[in-house]
């Protein structure tokens, strides 16, 4: 399939090579594809897709883009097609080039969330990466963000559970 700039569409999705193992670690997930880790030490993805997704909006938070140097392939793009997928990676890239013709071309799409991708895995290498305790990590990072933007309702939570810590 061609695009409207008459560019062949590509199909992977691509990390800065320097991040797989953090992607990988994210997942838990050995080179070979298998899952590394059991038990406590479950790390705070289920998939690479999840990671990703997650780096990329990371990255839109801090405001930056950072371009690949050295590409390495992360999925298929298939991997990316349910609707909430589509609808993230859609609605970055037109709020990043302020245009809606930029759904025409999926290969800028990609090249956007790749772009905020790398940023936001340098971001969760810094939270979670070597922490013992990383989900909680995760956790404590995204909520970090939610009591920014929500405080009445992170002081409603945190009266709410002192009340019942008084009452156990």
């Amino acid at each position: 399939m061609t695009t409207e700039k008459g560019s062949v569409e590509r199909d992977r999705v691509y990390c800065e090579k320097s991040q797989i193992e953090i992607c990988r670690a994210l997942t838990g997930l050995s080179e070979s594809g298998r899952k590394s880790v059991r038990g406590a030490d479950l790390p705070p993805f289920k998939s690479l897709k999840d990671a990703f997704l997650m780096a990329v909006c990371l990255g839109v938070k801090i405001g930056k883009k950072t371009p690949l140097k050295q590409r390495y392939e992360l999925a298929n793009v298939s991997t990316f097609n349910n609707q909430p997928d589509r609808a993230v990676l859609s609605g970055i890239a037109i709020a990043d080039t302020g245009q809606v013709a930029v759904l025409a071309d999926q290969n800028e799409i990609l090249t956007i969330a790749e772009e905020y991708a790398n940023t936001g895995f340098e971001e969760l290498r810094h939270a979670v990466w070597g922490a013992p305790l990383p989900l909680q990590n995760l956790v404590r990072l995204l909520l970090e963000d939610y009591e920014h933007h929500y405080p009445r309702a992170s002081r409603n939570a945190n009266h709410h559970n002192s009340a019942e810590n008084v009452n156990i």
